[in-house]
């Protein structure tokens, strides 16, 4: 190959068969596999173009090198969404292996030269790694960490793609995706995806808007109060009330006597999510207990079940040095009605600890001063932490490190990014 390293031309035209031989010889590395991660990788071949979303952004996070002939074909199948959350992933995987390769040496220098030169063909905005000559390994290793984070130009391109997705399937679930990755500042990008025709996408998109906590958005969704599709109506009215917005009894009162059990279930439903310590909603629960419908007797009962859960307020440390990642977490899970604090070091969080008790902790395995395995090593020799949940966040899969994690004491790990739906999603299991 010469010094220019042109790109095999498997790769260029976009409807050509790719190379296997080829990847095979590049993304074989003697390194450990993570069996989840290539169990699935290899699902997609067999999953829908809506099943495929989620898995495709888990993989950007948790995939190895071995993945990638899995994931890649997708880079050239589907629709444009899914073409571009296959890049991603590809580019997500192969920057961490490099970041990876900057600390353990695991790639040799012709390996990791064609892992550049297939990098920059997926993503030609990187081409500055071409060039890159810093000498302290450690500052390569911050390049490559700023670029795996930064989400925000694929957010903005995949968002322009949604709208424009045929499947409605598709663009609901990336809704919920990409909301993860945005700020309030970027709420104008979600607005744009309420003139959906899909009910299930503009509901989703409604959902979305409360996560993010911004409040201008209160008059524009007001007028789905009274929406005729029932789930963009009961996701209104909860979304409103998390915007401090408290004008949604008389819509409720409305959806608790109306003649459709689907509704009446979708009022319980929407109690279950916000009645917890108000009475007047609580009040009207209790008009639905001998509903004659079975659906809604069982909403009820989870509606129930939910209110209690959040009033018994389940305490919750977040130990991070990510401050503004820690604060929108704690926003989201005092919505659920979870006590949370955060510490920002280890000593901190061993200070909150001992403060607050919490029933759960989770936290980064790279606290600053006290490490967090450390602070999970003391905390389990206290009586009272016996019988609490952690969840460490660590930066990448790593067996080693997540054995090493269990063994001092944490009940389960998520791979960063660490957001409020992962760690939910994880506490369904323990709480």
């Amino acid at each position: 190959m010469s010094d220019k390293r042109q790109p095999p031309d498997s790769f260029v035209p976009a409807d050509r068969e790719w190379d296997s031989e080829f990847l095979d010889d590049v993304f074989s590395t003697s390194g450990s596999i993570e069996d989840e991660a290539l169990k699935l990788a290899r699902s997609l071949a067999n999953l829908t173009d809506c099943d495929r979303v989620r898995p495709l952004k888990e993989l950007a996070q948790i995939g190895s090198l071995e993945s990638i002939e899995n994931i890649y074909p997708f880079c050239h199948r589907g629709s444009s969404f899914l073409r571009r959350l296959a890049r991603n992933a590809v580019v997500k995987i192969i920057l961490r292996t490099l970041r990876d390769d900057e600390e353990e040496k695991l790639l040799g220098l012709k390996q990791k030269d064609e892992l550049l030169e297939f990098l920059l063909q997926q993503s030609k905005q990187l081409g500055a790694l071409r060039t890159m000559e810093l000498s302290d390994p450690e500052i390569r290793r911050t390049v490559y960490d700023i670029l795996i984070g930064d989400d925000r130009e694929f957010t903005a391109g995949a968002l322009v793609d949604i709208v424009r997705d045929s499947d409605e399937c598709v663009r609901a679930t990336a809704v919920k995706l990409i909301a993860e990755m945005m700020g309030e500042q970027e709420t104008a990008l979600l607005v744009r995806l309420l003139s959906d025709n899909d009910p299930r996408v503009k509901a989703n998109v409604i959902e979305s808007l409360g996560t993010l906590g911004d409040r201008n958005v209160v008059s524009l969704l007001r007028k789905y109060r009274q929406d005729k599709n029932n789930r963009i109506k009961a996701t209104t009215l909860k979304t409103l009330w998390e915007l401090n917005h408290r004008e949604i009894m008389p819509y409720l009162e409305d959806m608790v006597v109306e003649l459709d059990p689907e509704v009446r279930s979708s009022a319980a439903w929407v109690i279950g999510e916000i009645g917890h310590g108000q009475k007047q909603f609580k009040d009207l629960l209790r008009l639905l207990e001998k509903d004659p419908d079975k659906s809604v007797r069982r909403n009820v009962t989870l509606a129930r079940e939910k209110i209690e859960m959040k009033e018994q307020g389940v305490r919750i440390l977040l130990a991070s040095s990510d401050l503004p990642n820690c604060r929108k977490i704690s926003y989201n899970f005092s919505l659920e009605g979870y006590h949370t604090e955060i510490a920002t070091n280890g000593e901190d969080a061993l200070a909150e600890a001992q403060e607050h008790r919490p029933q759960v902790l989770v936290i980064d395995i790279r606290l600053p001063g006290v490490n967090g395995l450390e602070v999970v090593r003391r905390l389990r020799e206290q009586k009272w932490f016996e019988s609490a949940t952690v969840i460490v966040c660590t930066d990448f899969e790593s067996h080693p490190l997540v054995d090493r994690a269990i063994r001092t004491g944490a009940n389960t790990y998520i791979v960063k990014p660490c957001t409020f739906e992962k760690i939910k999603s994880k506490l369904r299991y323990f709480l």
